[in-house]
């Protein structure tokens, strides 16, 4: 008798195409054109139909190579408020990103994806996988991340033309950055939008302390292709299967 494969634990056959996107090989579409290229059998056998059904228990394989959902991992976006350290474990005990999490989350290995610091508000995802959290935070793939920073006063050009080319922090100038003005509330502060690809230590204020720019609130609103949008503060949430596959993207997979 065959014994149920692991890879495949639904108690209802599964079409090939669905299952393929499910192990977030390809999208749907494109799992549907390795399909039809005769890439792909079902225990041995090629399949050209992607809307073939697995039965229970069966392997099956890409170009040779046994395939799985990926089930298990969680991505999850994080509205983090100002006062709450990243970090999983605080020898000072003070609440962390942790804490915030409701029940359904926790006891499911998240980490956060790189920090914020303490008086840092915004978008912080936190994930199960460690090599996609690596790839997320390798120079290599220059994800960008995206924040807003209201500073005091008005900043000239010039200012603004120094943080987009970049300053020395530890003796080393930081990567080209984007920066834009995007609003004077009055003559005594100025909303600033910035978007750098590194992730250096505190790096936004201690590029604004660089150009001597008092920062009074910062605020990351995007990381990669994902963004915080309306999410309340506090509050969190799973990524979407579709968010999944383009932070994947921006992680070089």
């Amino acid at each position: 008798m065959k014994t149920e494969n692991p890879q495949n634990r639904s108690t209802e056959p599964i079409r090939l195409n669905k299952f393929l996107a499910q192990c977030r090989l390809a999208s749907r579409r494109k799992a549907e054109d390795l399909i039809r290229a005769g890439r792909v059998a079902i225990d041995g056998i090629p399949i050209r139909s992607p809307n073939q059904e697995i039965p229970l228990g069966s392997v099956v394989t890409v170009d040779g190579n046994v395939v799985k959902p990926e089930q298990n991992r969680l991505i999850v976006a994080f509205h983090k408020p100002r006062g709450i350290v990243t970090t999983t474990d605080d020898p000072q005990g003070r609440k962390t990103v942790l804490d915030w999490l409701p029940e359904k989350f926790r006891g499911q290995g998240l980490f956060p994806v790189g920090r914020l610091d303490k008086e840092t508000s915004g978008l912080l995802l936190l994930c199960n996988d460690g090599d996609l959290i690596h790839r997320l935070l390798h120079p290599s793939h220059e994800v960008w991340k995206h924040y807003q920073v209201t500073v005091r006063g008005k900043v000239s050009h010039a200012v603004v033309e120094r943080l987009r080319s970049g300053v020395f922090l530890d003796g080393k100038k930081t990567a080209p950055a984007e920066v834009h003005p995007v609003k004077h509330t009055d003559s005594s502060e100025t909303v600033l939008e910035i978007r750098i690809r590194e992730g250096r230590k505190r790096q936004i204020r201690r590029m604004c302390r660089e150009v001597k720019l008092h920062v009074i609130d910062l605020k990351r609103v995007a990381f990669g292709p994902i963004e915080l949008g309306n999410m309340p503060e506090g509050e969190c949430r799973a990524l979407s299967a579709n968010e999944v596959r383009e932070l994947e993207k921006a992680g070089g997979l």
